[in-house]
């Protein structure tokens, strides 16, 4: 892979609960100009991920699900660990690009991460309060902060959401899908797909 300073690796729970999160986030970062980059399930995962951290500048590790598995009753700690992975990538590598590195980590709760993972106490830990649309916003700042580049303000981004998350349904359709069970790289195309226009013509659901 190439367009490393525009790649973002997305470290997040890929639950129906999280989806709406997910297509946030993956709008927001699209809408601005950058390549989501994510795991797929086929293959051996962690060289999966560990390629990814390598080819991504930006990570953005959400880690607001810390319920027990309901199949197996035990913690998940993918999400921990992957952003482990990113940091250690950051700050153990001799390349200067991988230096560069920068990431989000969000929350749902104000301050809970740091009680579950008290190595980040004095990390800023951003709170999306379980809301899709704040979460374009805290990406959309990170973002423009960290590259100290004007972008499109929070509010454009969410109205446009809005109107995507209001087709949705209709554009699932030809996927032959439910909304929160479109596959992540469907998502991805969906979004693209609809910036430029191509699902101009699909009324809105309602």
């Amino acid at each position: 892979m190439s367009d490393y300073s525009e790649s973002v690796f997305i470290n997040c729970p890929f639950d129906a609960s999280f989806a709406p999160h997910f297509r946030a986030i993956v709008y927001a970062l699209i809408r601005l100009g950058f390549i989501p980059r994510f795991a797929w399930t086929e293959g051996p995962r962690i060289v999966r991920i560990m390629e990814l951290i390598r080819v991504c500048r930006f990570g953005i590790h959400d880690l607001s699900m810390q319920s027990l598995d309901t199949g197996t009753g035990l913690p998940r700690f993918n999400m921990p660990f992957e952003l482990g992975l990113f940091m250690g990538c950051r700050h153990f590598s001799a390349d200067a690009e991988q230096n560069s590195k920068d990431l989000l980590i969000l929350d749902s709760v104000p301050d809970r991460i740091h009680k579950s993972l008290s190595d980040f106490v004095g990390f800023d830990i951003a709170c999306h309060n379980s809301s899709p649309e704040r979460a374009i916003q805290l990406v959309r700042d990170w973002l423009a902060n960290s590259l100290e580049k004007r972008m499109y303000g929070a509010g454009k981004l969410q109205s446009e959401f809005r109107q995507f998350e209001s087709q949705l349904p209709l554009m699932a359709e030809y996927l032959k899908s439910h909304p929160d069970q479109i596959d992540k790289t469907d998502i991805c195309y969906l979004v693209r797909e609809w910036i430029r226009g191509a699902f101009s013509e699909v009324p809105s659901a309602g």
